[in-house]
């Protein structure tokens, strides 16, 4: 299901909407495409946490990175995978699908059942197809919860019921409850509708932890004012935001206004704007504003709720490094916290004519799409001038970039760049992913090395760095402690459980110590006196820890070379790398067991057992 191919040795383009490096030079990024898994899926969804759902021969299923299929193609709708679970549905009748929460790592499925109140028999969830479309973006597990239609479920799919919720609210008149906002840090926002004795329900917010208990309840009214909230989100740095619902007694019309209160229950800003962003994680504040709408446009607001950036925009990403992606009246470009302007230069010298434009991201890169030149570029965040600078001697992918998220009915520019992750693409109307690298330059490594895809790899996976900020040293002797803590990073760098270490060089505290008492317990290492961290590691010694790594698998085919003797554990590792196609013989009759391997030559060994 895999292939892997270059894109472009210098990337400058995502078509992304969303998303500065601290004090970054273009100079020292060196940007990767490769083909992770081809072009073959009629759909597909987001990586997350290294899962993502795509569709084939009109069914939904979730594969992990290497393009392997985790759940089957079986289901009609599936939404974003995270902590471990992605909610998936079943069409039984036309519009209607029952809904499944996904183990990613195992493939089961538990189906979703809900009853309100102990003793209701249980009733199986569903949603329509349009439900899905609308709000199933909003069905992720954060926190250990996930929110499917107002109910709390836990990840393993039980239903989170408030306990004892009549005598915390004073009142047995309430209808129903729902999940209002996402869990953070074991706060559960709660909506209880209240029917008073004359009919009319009204709304009243409540925290719950994951076992149910009510651990707050909030007044129902809004000083000053008829309106009640409908939801308080959970507590992020001593702040709550409230929601309020206004009902128009004419119409029935709801209005939605938002506002700020300290966590400690004083107001700091009554509900007064319209709309505002905010993630699914439940944070609302970025870089210290919070980006909210008043009288149809956007502007930022502080922690004290003080306006900070004027509601001038008819658009406004959240902030970043101190930067956000805004437009209006037509023209798209960033401000920082002050609102000062920063248009983009792109490499011809000319003002882009922005028609895309991400946040930034974590390392400080972000993306937009040049109407003028129909051009995608990276920037940094290094602003000079008023001006934004393109990472110089950029290129064009080849295909263009998407990242379908809410939809897949139209394609829309891809939301975030996310360096050394998984970016859907499209080719011949079917759907792959590319893995982009941000990588730097390493003088001693030239693009045609054998061993630059490796070496790029290795700084990806953080399976290793290089020797400056500058090289490489891929000819440079590569130690017994390097390759153990190569394997070791490869393998996820587990912790590990042993705490005896039987080595009298190896002491606590160096880069390599967990390594080696992770290959103990493997297996990988035999038990000893010394483990000789620096002495150079050889040929043989290599692939047998490799080998030992996976199990010491036996091997059917035997490759006889005149400098390893039959019937040893070296022989068994040789004819397994072999096979695996991790390395070849010097010579049509020498393996060279005892020559040393090189920097380059473990990372390559490396890539070609992990990576390809």
């Amino acid at each position: 299901m895999m292939k892997r191919r270059i894109i472009s040795a210098w990337l400058a383009c995502l078509l992304v909407l969303g998303m500065v490096l601290p004090s970054v030079s273009a100079a020292d990024l060196h940007f990767s495409a490769e083909v992770e898994i081809s072009a073959q899926y009629d759909e597909a969804g987001a990586f997350r946490d290294g899962y993502a759902a795509v569709k084939q021969n009109g069914k939904w299923g979730l594969i992990d990175e290497s393009g392997e299929l985790c759940a089957p193609f079986v289901y009609d709708w599936m939404g974003s995978q995270n902590e471990g679970v992605v909610l998936a549905g079943k069409l039984v009748d036309a519009n209607t699908c029952r809904l499944y929460l996904i183990s990613a790592h195992s493939g089961a499925a538990r189906k979703l059942t809900y009853a309100f109140f102990d003793g209701e028999t249980e009733i199986d969830m569903t949603a329509t197809l349009q439900m899905l479309s609308t709000y199933g973006h909003n069905y992720v597990c954060y926190d250990g919860v996930i929110n499917v239609r107002g109910i709390a479920y836990t990840k393993t799919g039980e239903q989170i019921r408030p306990k004892d919720l009549a005598a915390a609210l004073g009142s047995d008149g309430f209808t129903h409850y729902s999940m209002s906002a996402p869990s953070v840090d074991g706060v559960i926002p709660m909506t209880a509708h209240v029917q008073g004795s004359d009919g009319a329900l009204t709304d009243q917010c409540f925290y719950m932890n994951a076992e149910g208990e009510i651990i707050r309840v909030f007044d129902a009214a809004i000083p000053g004012s008829d309106a009640r909230p409908s939801c308080v989100y959970a507590p992020r740095d001593g702040l709550i935001v409230v929601k309020s619902a206004d009902a128009d007694p004419s119409t029935g019309a709801v209005t939605y206004r938002y506002g700020l209160m300290a966590e400690t229950g004083e107001w700091i800003v009554l509900p007064t704007y319209a709309d505002c962003r905010w993630n699914l994680d439940g944070t609302f504040f970025h870089d210290g504003l919070w980006v909210v709408v008043a009288d149809g446009k956007y502007g930022a607001v502080n922690t004290k709720g003080e306006a900070v950036i004027s509601f001038a925009y008819d658009f406004m990403g959240t902030f970043s490094f101190g930067l956000s992606a805004v437009s209006q009246d037509g023209e798209m470009f960033y401000i920082d916290r002050t609102g000062k302007r920063y248009t983009v230069q792109n490499p011809d010298g000319e003002i882009a004519e922005l028609g895309a434009a991400s946040a930034f991201s974590e390392e400080g890169i972000a993306c937009v799409y040049d109407r003028r030149s129909e051009k995608a570029y990276c920037l940094i965040a290094s602003p000079q001038d008023g001006v934004l600078p393109v990472v110089e001697g950029s290129e064009t992918v080849e295909w263009t970039v998407y990242f379908p998220e809410y939809s897949t009915e139209t394609s829309t520019l891809g939301l975030t760049y996310d360096p050394a992750g998984l970016l859907a693409f499209r080719e011949a109307g079917k759907w792959g992913y590319l893995r982009i690298g941000a990588v730097r330059n390493f003088t001693d490594v030239a693009d045609d090395a054998y061993y630059a895809d490796a070496v790029r790899w290795a700084l990806r996976k953080e399976v290793t760095n290089g020797t400056s900020e500058t090289t490489f040293s891929p000819e440079s002797d590569c130690t017994r402690a390097q390759i153990i803590t190569f394997l070791w990073r490869a393998s996820g760098a587990p912790v590990p459980s042993r705490a005896d270490n039987p080595f009298r060089d190896v002491a606590d505290g160096q880069y390599y110590t967990d390594a080696v008492l992770w290959a103990l317990e493997k297996g990988i290492l035999d038990e000893g006196d010394l483990f000789r961290p620096n002495e150079p590691c050889t040929r043989a010694q290599t692939v047998i820890y490799m080998w030992r790594c996976a199990g010491s698998p036996e091997q059917t085919a035997v490759v006889s070379f005149s400098d390893v003797t039959l019937g040893t554990e070296t022989a068994s590792a040789v004819n397994w790398a072999l096979a695996q196609g991790v390395t070849n013989g010097t010579s049509a009759t020498t393996f060279s067991p005892y020559r040393v391997c090189s920097r380059g030559q473990i990372v390559t060994f490396l890539w070609r057992a992990y990576g390809k």
